[in-house]
């Protein structure tokens, strides 16, 4: 099997998952010190009440005190907020959050700077009362987007393209797998091609000797043509040794020119006979060996493709929700640099230098038209190109493999079970049903790809893990339809490195529908070795199934297994 054996997330993310889930920090806390700000702001005699969206944000972000309905008017508070913003993380979740820019301190801010500019155009020399505390809370916001929240932004923008590339490397990965195990197929290739070149040979060479054949035969025969005359012993059209000695035999001519010319003819017709005998198992010797490589070839191109589409499916699943939340982080970053122009370019200025003639116009609108090409291109990702499948490079077209019929195989074992309805044996086939990926349901999941439940996990040193170690855990597996059902083959985790994980007692249900169960009266037992080894378990008797459930009761080091289904059929497809 190719792939890499990856965990679902690059070293900066499980950290996170370690915590209780993707998070992003950087958006908890912009959306948090928005939110109070704009309550703050709110609460001062510019802005004496707060809008219904405000204060829904204000509760988004947990924002309230005990006091449910009303966002904190203490400024206090405020600054004690914006300083621990990670405080309002009010819990992890497994889903990416959704990144929504929070306009309501944008809008808050402008409006302030509005002020401030009418105040100075109007020739007003004197603040308004709350602007010295408002002062003080703008400088705490700007030091707190400027030093957590724009870096830890930063840090989520990388993390994602960290990730990105290496899904891009779990792609590739595919092809280095597909390299390193081809070094079989190519001495395959090469002993087939070695094979090829000698019948090739022998062919030629045994058409060198039936030529000598046909040669001196025809002189032989063209010497009894002369003559016939004098006996009555009939002188077929035939080259063959054995026609020609019936006739030597008939004319009692077994000395001279005609011995001499049947000697010659029956040592070349029997050294081109050898010569074709020896091509004819050539060409035997041959087709088996190319019908070897050439399933070991498919094998590992199927391998390979399979490898490289699940890889790009999860690249492209990864790459669309990333897009989103490459998206928000940009917005977000436009939001950042207007807040932080207006602040350091308006509010933070003094009078005298604002009072200078289209000093604040100018400043207005170079804030209001901000576009923030340069912050979005910080957080413009790169999606890694160039990871298109490659193509296999075996299976040899030559002319002499072209006629090569080469059968499936199919490993089956013989049953004999007998109807208890009539006294007729048939004769079954016990079958190893193991559905794809798609097919297969579970309690619960380790995260990332520790699911690969199939027999022998497709290569990779995985199976099925579950998220917690408790009895109850259980692998679900659709058949597609209904079948007879024998028993099941289970396996624990594959690889070096996890081979001490693997389930020692569970016990089976069935059910037909998906909906109503019947339980298997015994524990099943997976015996007491892990790792490839696998282990059959039957039934006490034949049931009808389609869907067929292991659920957990002991195990060893952690609950994983790999299962597939014994199903009996007059027929097994693999």
């Amino acid at each position: 099997g190719f792939g890499p054996a990856h965990s679902p997330l690059p070293p900066q993310r499980q950290a996170g998952e370690a915590m209780g889930g993707r998070t992003a920090i950087a958006t908890h806390a912009f959306s948090a010190i928005c939110c109070c700000a704009a309550a703050a702001l709110a609460s001062s005699p510019v802005f004496a009440t707060m809008s219904a969206d405000a204060t829904s944000a204000c509760a988004r972000a947990g924002c309230f005190s005990d006091d449910v309905g009303v966002c904190p008017r203490s400024r206090d508070h405020l600054l004690l907020q914006t300083r621990a913003p990670r405080l309002f993380h009010t819990g992890a979740t497994n889903q990416r959050p959704e990144l929504a820019p929070a306009p309501s301190l944008l809008s808050q801010v402008q409006q302030l700077a509005g002020r401030r500019a009418a105040r100075i155009l109007n020739g007003g020399a004197q603040e308004l009362e709350d602007e010295d505390s408002q002062a003080q809370v703008l400088e705490t916001i700007q030091g707190t987007l400027e030093t957590e929240v724009s870096p830890n932004l930063q840090k989520e923008h990388q993390a994602d393209q960290d990730e990105l590339q290496q899904f891009a490397t779990y792609i590739k990965q595919c092809a280095e797998d597909l390299s390193a195990n081809a070094a079989p197929v190519e001495g395959k290739v090469q002993t087939v091609s070695a094979a090829e070149a000698g019948h090739t040979e022998c062919t030629s060479r045994a058409a060198l000797l039936n030529n000598e054949s046909t040669t001196s035969c025809t002189a032989l025969h063209a010497h009894l043509q002369a003559g016939l005359d004098g006996h009555g012993c009939q002188l077929s059209d035939s080259l063959s040794v054995e026609d020609l000695w019936q006739h030597l035999e008939c004319v009692k001519n077994r000395s001279g020119a005609a011995a001499e010319l049947f000697s010659a003819c029956n040592t070349s017709t029997h050294d081109y006979t050898a010569a074709a005998q020896t091509c004819l198992e050539m060409k035997e010797k041959h087709d088996k060996l190319y019908c070897e490589m050439k399933e070991e070839a498919a094998q590992l191109c199927h391998t390979y493709e399979t490898c490289h589409a699940r890889e790009t499916a999860r690249y492209q699943n990864f790459s669309a929700t990333v897009r989103a939340a490459e998206l928000a982080r940009q917005a977000q970053a436009v939001g950042l640099a207007k807040i932080l122009c207006y602040v350091q370019r308006i509010m933070k200025a003094g009078d005298a230098e604002l009072s200078q003639e289209g000093e604040v116009q100018k400043r207005l609108a170079e804030c209001e038209g901000l576009t923030g090409e340069a912050e979005k291109a910080n957080f413009t990702l790169d999606y890694p190109v160039g990871i298109d499948s490659v193509a296999c490079p075996w299976l040899p077209s030559s002319a002499g493999s072209d006629d090569v019929q080469c059968e499936a195989k199919t490993t089956t074992t013989t049953t004999t079970t007998t109807t208890t309805t009539t006294t007729v044996t048939v004769s079954l086939l016990t079958c190893i049903v193991d559905p794809p990926l798609g097919q297969r349901t579970y309690s619960s999941v380790w995260g990332g790809s520790h699911d690969r439940s199939m027999l022998d996990s497709l290569g990779y040193p995985e199976g099925w893990s579950a998220a917690s170690n408790r009895a109850g855990e259980w692998l679900q597996i659709d058949l597609g339809s209904v079948q007879q059902v024998q028993g099941v083959v289970t396996q624990g985790r594959g690889g070096q490195n996890y081979h001490v994980q693997y389930v020692t007692e569970y016990t089976a249900s069935y059910s037909t529908d998906g909906s109503s169960w019947t339980q298997i009266d015994e524990v099943l037992h997976s015996g007491s070795s892990p790792n490839e080894e696998r282990y059959t378990t039957n039934f006490p008797e034949v049931v009808e199934a389609r869907y067929v459930r292991l659920t957990v009761r002991s195990w060893e080091s952690h609950v994983s297994m790999r299962a597939a289904v014994l199903v009996l059929g007059s027929e097994c497809q693999e």
